[in-house]
């Protein structure tokens, strides 16, 4: 049928085409297959958590943060701080690269010298 329209037929770059489609189409299906657990953020592989040495202070995060999206960063204490106070400090570039909208408890005490620090009083397991 194409000998009668004149059109030539190039199957080598047919070939190529079609090879260069399934390679999109797996790139494509891996990556949504990947979006469905939330491997490119708010899932569980997204999310990661840090203990101290003792055990008692822990920092749950998301690894990835997208631009101009809401993060939630997480730090609890299973036992209580001396004096009744959490001190929790961030580094400079940490805390410029994020914007600090709501602490929640409300910190008692909040500073910047070479690092963000904010002080949580509460009542530690009582």
């Amino acid at each position: 049928m194409h000998d009668r329209l004149g059109i030539d037929q190039d199957l080598p770059f047919q070939q190529r085409g079609w090879g260069y489609l399934r390679l999109v189409w797996s790139v494509c299906s891996f990556v949504s297959i990947g979006a469905r657990p939330g491997l490119f953020g708010q899932g569980s592989p997204a999310d990661a958590s840090m203990v101290d040495v003792g055990g008692t202070v822990r920092s749950d995060y998301e690894r990835l943060a997208r631009f101009e999206r809401l993060t939630y960063l997480t730090v609890s204490s299973s036992a209580a701080p001396a004096a009744d106070v959490l001190d929790v400090r961030w580094d400079r570039p940490y805390a410029e690269a994020f914007v600090l909208r709501r602490p929640m408890p409300l910190p008692a005490r909040s500073g910047l010298q070479k690092k963000f620090c904010f002080d949580f009083q509460g009542s530690w397991g009582r």
